[in-house]
């Protein structure tokens, strides 16, 4: 299991399914002509404020007009997805149902318990078995380059993760997603394989830019039974 950079006219981040079940997908820069590479005709997405807030949605949800920082379907061949510069997108695959979540965050949506609201919701709601849930974390800042003021370290669940660089503080929200999944029971996690800071030549970052010049669609859905998903342009295995 792992993150792919398919590279041709429209260049973007694919997860490597192996089950082909889900289909996932992180924009980059390059990806001019992504709609007619990927083939979809929308992506339902709402407005992100930096919350913990997560809803489920089908083809008739009218999610544009909710606020918040998470999506759940379990409809087959819709797109869902939030915006990301710097923020990460966290994406829970639940094979047994099949169910997808894709979530955006920060350090306000993680403060507030963002994925752990996502996976309560899975496992309550759906009644989903967390050992068939797999966690893939898409691209977002690294701790060197995510420096935080002094109130972080007044923030309690977010002191391990807290580190001095060159007598700076950082905090590190990649580790923190992956210890926040496994303080819910969710051990199957894919890493992140870029951190959008580093490279200016795939992806924005509001930190490294000064400010939001552009986003990435993070977005993915679960096939619809018996499609074939063509391979467009080279694999490179991250």
């Amino acid at each position: 299991m792992a993150w792919k950079l398919v590279e041709n006219k429209s260049t973007y981040l694919e997860y490597d399914d192996p089950e082909r079940v889900f289909r996932i997908i992180v924009s980059t820069k390059l990806s001019i002509g992504l709609k007619e590479h990927i083939g979809y005709d929308y992506i339902k997405s709402l407005i992100q404020v930096h919350s913990s807030k997560v809803y489920f949605v089908d083809s008739a949800t009218e999610a544009h007009k909710m606020e918040g920082d998470g999506l759940i379907t379990k409809e087959r061949g819709l797109f869902i997805g939030v915006k990301v510069a710097d923020c990460y997108p966290l994406f829970l695959l639940d094979y047994s149902q099949p169910a997808l979540a894709v979530l955006h965050v920060g350090w306000r949506g993680a403060k507030e318990g963002i994925i752990a609201s996502a996976v309560n919701k899975l496992i309550r709601e759906l009644r989903s078995d967390p050992d068939s849930i797999h966690a893939v974390i898409g691209p977002g800042i690294c701790v060197k380059h995510y420096e935080v003021g002094d109130e972080f370290a007044e923030i309690k669940k977010f002191q391990p993760f807290l580190k001095k660089i060159r007598g700076k503080l950082h905090f590190d929200l990649h580790e923190f997603i992956k210890n926040e999944l496994k303080e819910n029971d969710i051990y199957n996690i894919v890493e992140s394989p870029f951190c959008t800071y580093e490279r200016d030549d795939l992806f924005w970052s509001k930190r490294r830019d000064g400010k939001i010049l552009g986003e990435m669609w993070a977005f993915g859905k679960i096939i619809e039974f018996n499609t074939n998903i063509p391979v467009l342009g080279s694999l490179i295995p991250l």
